[in-house]
């Protein structure tokens, strides 16, 4: 007996179908009218002033990594991942690390994480 289970099935229903007709429709697939109401709500819902969307979240990362100034140092990755976040942190010019490899001594990943997680909401 075989089993399938899908990695990720979209639930799409007749309100998505045509939201993305719109789009299509509009002739504007980058950065269109669309884009910027969404950008819009996203920073009103988050409070903030801006709100930036990108094409997927390795572009996400580097923006992060960026407004962080971080072009170099080490930068943990996680060790079970798409390598995405690896490939970004070479890209930007740091060096990215495995998690994995901090779990000893105990305790020490997680306060390495959060010393360097908990700036990130205050620079971007």
């Amino acid at each position: 007996m075989t089993i399938r289970v899908p990695i990720a099935k979209p639930a799409l229903g007749a309100e998505e179908i045509a939201a993305v007709t719109r789009v299509l429709e509009s002739g504007m697939l980058i950065s269109g009218a669309l884009v910027q109401e969404f950008e819009q709500g996203l920073a009103e819902r988050c409070g903030r002033k801006h709100a930036i969307a990108v094409a997927n979240g390795t572009a996400a990362l580097e923006l992060a990594l960026r407004a962080l100034d971080i072009d170099s140092g080490e930068v943990l990755v996680p060790a079970m991942s798409w390598p995405s976040p690896a490939h970004v942190a070479a890209w930007v010019g740091a060096t990215p690390r495995s998690a994995s490899t901090l779990i000893k001594p105990r305790g020490m990943a997680k306060r390495v994480v959060w010393q360097r997680l908990e700036r990130l909401p205050q620079r971007l």
